[in-house]
């Protein structure tokens, strides 16, 4: 579902066509992603979130044709999306995203060949980060809005916190 102006809409029910006609706030249209990509790929890091099946091989060849693998984090729920990603696109990084962590993740990462894992915040602690980072697993939380709470997750050495609110986190951006 997307919430933009005029209410709800199911983006699987509606055609490219029809959700560049929705307007998601102040005007502003949905991009399509290679605009997206051309415009902002090596500019600052990029995260995909893939929420459909059938995405990997469309986007593999969209990262190839533009040559911006480098930069390009893909994250996924879809565990085939993420094989397929690392076999058509093996530059690219990916990690995979879970509601809440599992007793054998570690293994499963290393099933499918990613070296990064995104949890929902309420499910990190420095216990996990520690276990999982002592076993070649990055760990990315979501979606943190709290700047100190996200201070805390820097402190823990997440690789990535996800917020919907940048402006609050932007003081604790660290300098290049």
């Amino acid at each position: 579902l997307i919430e933009a102006v005029g209410g709800r809409h199911d983006v699987r029910e509606l055609t490219f066509s029809e959700l560049q006609e929705i307007d998601v706030g102040d005007g502003q249209r949905i991009p399509p992603i290679e605009m997206v990509l051309e415009r902002l790929a090596g500019r600052c890091p990029l995260v995909l979130d893939v929420k459909c099946s059938g995405v990997a091989p469309v986007l593999a060849g969209l990262l190839k044709v533009l040559g911006i693998a480098a930069g390009v984090h893909v994250a996924s729920f879809l565990h085939q999306e993420l094989t397929q990603m690392g076999r058509l696109a093996p530059g690219v990084a990916r990690s995979l995203t879970l509601a809440a962590p599992l007793p054998h993740m570690e293994q499963l990462c290393r099933d499918l060949g990613v070296r990064t894992v995104s949890l929902g915040r309420s499910y990190v602690t420095e216990a996990l980060v520690r276990r999982l980072r002592e076993a070649g697993i990055g760990v990315r939380a979501y979606t943190v809005n709290v700047p100190k709470e996200a201070k805390v997750f820097a402190s823990w050495g997440l690789e990535a916190i996800y917020t919907d609110d940048p402006a609050a986190m932007q003081p604790l951006r660290r300098r290049a």
